[in-house]
């Protein structure tokens, strides 16, 4: 199954670009392109880069950053998910073994 896609224009730094967007998803293609321009202009106002192309970078790094910090927190918490819930199963066998037992 294919999805369709059509050319969407967004506008980053003030220059358009037409992206190919699957059919769908418009709204979360412009809703990244809003998060890229608000990191962008907050790159800027900070004043650590210079020049468009520079300040574009510096604010896809920084949300990759986020990204894979968020990655790896979720990861830890799904972790530690896993790990309980292994205890607890364990817990509740050991609770039916031991009920079974009384029960002979």
């Amino acid at each position: 199954m294919s999805s369709k896609s059509s050319p969407i224009a967004v506008k980053v730094l003030e220059k358009e670009y037409r992206i190919a967007c699957a059919t769908g998803q418009e709204s979360a293609l412009r809703a990244s392109v809003d998060l890229l321009n608000q990191r962008i202009v907050e790159v800027r106002e900070g004043g650590n880069a210079i020049g468009s192309d520079r300040v574009t970078i510096m604010a896809a790094l920084n949300m990759a950053n986020d990204y894979l910090e968020t990655k790896e927190t979720n990861e830890s918490k799904s972790e530690h998910i896993t790990n309980k819930l292994r205890s607890l199963n364990d817990r509740l066998e050991e609770a039916i073994r031991t009920s079974q037992q009384l029960e002979l």
